[in-house]
């Protein structure tokens, strides 16, 4: 059971089938069928089409889950899927939605070699990755915001670290200054308590009864 044949045969005539799951395929007015992923709550119509063929209820619902999982396997595996004559549903890279591309012209049946190329070189190109735009001005803009973003925290840093080392310098200079006025009180004080001593030593002696 070709289930993309009977999807193809039933929008034919019918406005959108829900495939249950998955998603589903609309018809817009000016007759192109779109692919819808928010559209997945079984309506019970593909189960009924899928009935009419003389399946059975769990054969139903066995093809309906391989058709998701092969549809799904090629998107991951390749970016796209073929689904016949409905088209090609393709994971667009910039936004990540799938989307039905419709099929190419058709070529005559008797088509030269040259435009037999010409259809393969477009089909090849339809199905190509879309590269995204580079945005080169504005990443190295980013890169430089990011470089000055960087740069002032350490310019900060090495302003707190400078400004450290001259308040270490000063407190060190104090330091010395003191301890050098410190020794020059005590040697100061210690000469005097030594002329203090010599001169009570002086008068202790004259004061002694001589014989």
């Amino acid at each position: 059971m070709n289930i993309t044949e009977l999807i193809g045969r039933y929008l034919d005539h019918n406005r959108r089938l829900v495939v249950p799951g998955f998603g589903a395929f609309v018809v817009k007015d000016s007759g192109e069928v779109v692919f819808s992923e928010m559209l997945q709550i079984d309506d019970g119509v593909l189960r009924a089409l899928l009935a009419q063929e003389g399946l059975g209820e769990m054969e139903c619902a066995a093809i309906i889950d391989r058709f998701i999982f092969e549809t799904r396997h090629e998107l991951t595996s390749f970016g796209y899927c073929r689904l016949g004559n409905l088209g090609t549903l393709r994971r667009m890279p910039d936004s990540g939605a799938l989307r039905l591309l419709p099929l190419l012209s058709a070529v005559p049946s008797v088509a030269s070699p040259a435009a037999t190329t010409v259809k393969r070189a477009e089909e090849a190109k339809s199905m190509a990755p879309i590269a995204e735009p580079v945005a080169q001005p504005a990443a190295e803009s980013r890169a430089a915001s990011r470089t000055r973003r960087a740069a002032q925290p350490k310019r900060g840093v090495d302003r707190f670290v400078m400004l450290f080392a001259v308040v270490v310098l000063l407190f060190a200079a104090v330091a010395i200054g003191y301890g050098w006025y410190t020794s020059q009180r005590a040697q100061a004080n210690t000469e005097q308590d030594d002329m203090e001593m010599e001169s009570l030593r002086y008068e202790v002696g004259d004061s002694t009864p001589q014989r």
